[in-house]
């Protein structure tokens, strides 16, 4: 017999249940029913106390001074931190730092999404590699001009034109440069572009031929609107647009050209304003001089992969006075320096020019032994100290480095002035003509003022012995009160005292000198003479006062645990440090060993006791010291 409540068919609409399963049910309805009772409440209180809180930090927003901040003083601080040509730029790119700004808060989030000008400031192509979200940015841009930048680390494959990079969990992404800024090429006003063509000697024919093709290609443009054009290819041969000139000979706002491997004619007609002019290719020195008499506003000139050649015609070249010049960047390898000479000697600059000058002649090392060679040399830094207006000018800080091998020579030097003026020069000469190479860097350094320098930087490369040259520098600089130099160049200035004098006859170096900084560990080699230095300087009355090591090669990377970076130092063999008394010792562990954060940290032993005869045996006494030194806008 059928259960009542239970009829025939396909479907059972109900079934008999027995009274203990549906008294289970009853109390699971019940439970489910308490549940959603008491999650209401919950979400109810939730709500109020959620609501407490905004209303609390809409008060405290309220009374935040910022928020009192009209938009128009917002707008003006945004603005200001999206300046890519800050120096911060490739730590703290300026596009992140106003993405993050659009996440503050509501206010903050519309007026920098509705402000065309702020996103067209900041196009860092290594951050919007991404298609969508690049086209999205741009969109964000609308009519405005654009800034548009990739340095670092960008490159292009063999495979295609693009540029690489991560864009986090996304994974590589590329993007074809060239028809990117084709595409917005009359919005551009700042473009700097560097370039790694990696591995270009294993790409086909066709694509080095479209590669080139495609930069000729954007270089024949018209630039209406471009005011900085920086496109820095290194391994670019010498690139000639052709008849239509560099962009189309129309570029009436342009004030700064930075392309090494691209040949701008002397005639162009943009040149007439510029400012920042880099120079490429084969220069007549008559037509060069006759061109710069055209550029009263130039402040910056660069001729680095291009060289000067000797006038063609007989008549005398013309005196140029370039009252805005006030940086020269001259790099040459040609033999025939007598152009080089005759453009310091008729050319006038700012009367106080910065220079950078490097005269290698890599290719042909016999012409280094023709005597014409060196007395065109020697004339041109005779030259450079009225030039760039050095007689009456102190030196704050000077840098030589010496270089020795087998077959070369180089010695370089860098000076530093006040109101950022500096002079670097450097020359290159076979070991057989590296005396000719000390007398005229020698010359130089006779006619300049060395008695304020209190910053000195010497830098030897292994194997170099200090010469009569480097000798009369050191002699001449007793005011230098800090050193840095390496390991090997205290090893050189030990070997140098003990080979001038002995005992207390020896010269002292450096008699105010307060601060040495070593850009490494001493090795095992070397230790005897760094011991020898300092015990020379602390047992007398000229004592050092501080040691500074930076560890680059002796440390693995590790956390940010104390413990475990004071064992690492203690790894080493310190306790030759203990026997001079009263020296500070500072280690720094550079940024490799840089904390998650960012931070850079040092440590610092500071040795209180001790005999100078005998090394005290006591424990290490340390005392760690932390130091900042992040830029103060990433911390």
């Amino acid at each position: 017999m059928q259960h009542p409540n239970v009829r025939c068919g396909s479907h059972v609409l109900c079934a008999w249940v027995p009274a203990g399963a549906r008294n289970c049910r009853y109390q699971t309805w019940k439970f489910i029913n308490l549940c959603l009772v008491s999650t209401a409440a919950y979400l109810k209180t939730s709500m109020s106390e959620l609501q407490i809180i905004t209303t609390k930090l809409k008060a405290l927003e309220l009374n935040s001074p910022i928020s009192n901040l009209s938009d128009d003083l917002l707008w003006f601080i945004f603005c200001s931190n999206s300046i890519m040509t800050q120096e911060t730029e490739e730590t703290l790119p300026v596009f992140r730092t106003l993405l993050r700004s659009s996440h503050v808060c509501e206010r903050w989030r519309n007026l920098i999404n509705s402000s065309s000008f702020l996103w067209s400031q900041v196009i860092n192509l290594k951050f919007l590699l991404n298609a969508e979200w690049r086209e999205q940015v741009m969109r964000r841009t609308g009519d405005a001009l654009l800034c548009i930048t990739a340095v670092g680390q960008t490159k292009i494959s063999p495979g295609y034109q693009g540029m690489e990079g991560d864009v986090g969990s996304s994974g590589n992404q590329s993007i074809k440069f060239t028809p990117f800024l084709l595409q917005y090429w009359k919005r551009i006003r700042y473009l700097n572009i560097s370039i790694n063509l990696v591995s270009r000697s294993s790409w086909s024919p066709q694509v080095e031929t479209t590669f080139e093709r495609e930069i000729r290609t954007l270089l024949e443009q018209p630039a209406r609107y471009l005011e900085t054009f920086i496109l820095n290819v290194p391994q670019l041969e010498d690139l000639n647009v052709g008849g239509g000139g560099v962009f189309a000979n129309q570029a009436p706002a342009l004030k700064t050209f930075f392309a090494p491997s691209v040949i701008v004619p002397l005639t162009t007609p943009w040149l007439s304003h510029i400012h920042d002019l880099s120079l490429s290719g084969e220069l007549r020195i008559d037509r060069l001089l006759q061109a710069l008499s055209s550029m009263p506003f130039l402040e910056t000139l660069r001729n680095v992969k291009g060289w000067i050649l000797s006038s063609q015609s007989s008549s005398p070249l013309p005196k140029v006075q370039l009252p805005s010049l006030r940086n020269i960047v001259i790099h040459t390898d040609r033999i025939h320096l007598r152009p080089y000479l005759d453009f310091f000697s008729h050319l006038s600059p700012f009367s106080k020019c910065s220079l950078e000058l490097s005269i290698s002649s890599q290719r042909g090392f016999h012409a280094r032994s023709d005597s014409s060679y060196w007395e065109s040399a020697a004339e041109i830094f005779c030259i450079l100290p009225s030039f760039c207006g050095l007689s009456d000018l102190p030196v704050h800080s000077v840098q030589l480095t010496l270089k020795r091998s087998s077959n070369e020579f180089v010695g370089a030097l860098a000076l530093h002035m006040a109101s950022h003026l500096k002079v670097e020069v450097s020359l290159t000469a076979t070991s057989e003509e590296h005396r000719r190479a000390e007398n005229i860097l020698a010359g130089l350094i006779q006619t300049i003022q060395l008695h304020e320098v209190d910053h000195f930087t010497f830098i030897p490369s292994r194997g170099t012995r200090i010469s009569l040259f480097a000798l009369g520098i050191l002699n001449r600089v007793p005011s230098t009160k800090v050193l840095k130099t390496s390991p090997h160049g205290i090893q050189c200035l030990t070997d140098l005292r003990l080979m001038e004098g002995s005992g207390n006859t020896s010269p002292i170096f450096f008699p105010a000198l307060q601060t040495i900084e070593l850009d490494s560990f001493p090795e095992r080699t070397e230790v005897p003479s760094v011991k020898l230095f300092l015990f020379s300087r602390m047992a007398g009355e000229h004592r050092i006062q501080t040691l500074h090591v930076r560890m680059v090669s002796y440390h693995a990377p590790m956390s940010c645990r104390e413990d475990n970076r004071v064992a690492n130092i203690r790894n080493l063999c310190l306790e030759w440090f203990v026997q001079y008394t009263g020296l500070k010792v500072i280690f720094d562990l550079g940024s490799d060993a840089a904390c998650d954060d960012g931070q850079v940290k040092k440590t610092e032993y500071a040795w209180e006791k001790g005999n100078i005869q005998l090394p005290a045996k006591v424990p290490l006494r340390c005392a760690h010291v932390d130091v900042d030194t992040r830029d103060p806008l990433s911390r």
